[in-house]
């Protein structure tokens, strides 16, 4: 009886500690998959900021 008990107490306790493991895990994924989306928009906009300043220069150097 006491051994079924204490592997009763073993296997709840490993069965939370794995739980509470993919839950840390899915939030550090979740984490990472939003920094990874921050710098891609980050990225996106430099690029869109240095294609509307070439226009820009090329529109200024037309005019002169």
């Amino acid at each position: 009886m006491l051994l079924l008990i204490t592997q009763m107490l073993m296997f709840s306790t490993i069965y939370s500690i794995i739980r509470y493991e993919s839950i840390l895990s899915i939030i550090y994924i979740t984490c990472s998959l939003r920094k990874l989306l921050l710098l891609r928009v980050v990225t996106g906009l430099i690029k869109v900021v240095g294609v509307v300043q070439d226009i820009y220069i090329k529109h200024i150097k037309n005019e002169i």
